[in-house]
């Protein structure tokens, strides 16, 4: 395949989940502890990348409406965000989660 765009998100992908809309990809990197967002949409690339908790998240999934983002941390416990491109407070895990 060729490729179509290349983002510097600062280290090697680890764990990464595309929104349902394909704007939003939710990603780890190696050997950080962080939970961020990347607009592939936007063009300004300060404004492109959101970190949105140090935590080490083991699995990254958006809800099928693309509304919440959910991460399962190695303790066991989940987080989720609302509204992901505002990147809303810390919420409970709710919601019609998009496990994959």
């Amino acid at each position: 395949g060729e490729t179509v765009k290349e983002f510097d998100v600062g280290g090697k992908v680890h764990r990464f989940a595309w929104s349902p809309d394909n704007r939003w990809v939710a990603y780890t990197v190696w050997h950080e502890s962080a939970v961020s967002i990347l607009d592939v949409h936007q063009s300004d690339a300060t404004a492109r990348q959101r970190r949105l908790v140090d935590v080490s998240a083991q699995t990254l999934a958006f809800s099928t409406d693309g509304d919440r983002l959910y991460a399962g941390l190695l303790s066991g416990d989940v987080v989720s965000w609302e509204q992901v491109g505002e990147v809303a407070s810390e919420g409970p895990a709710r919601g019609d989660a998009a496990w994959s």
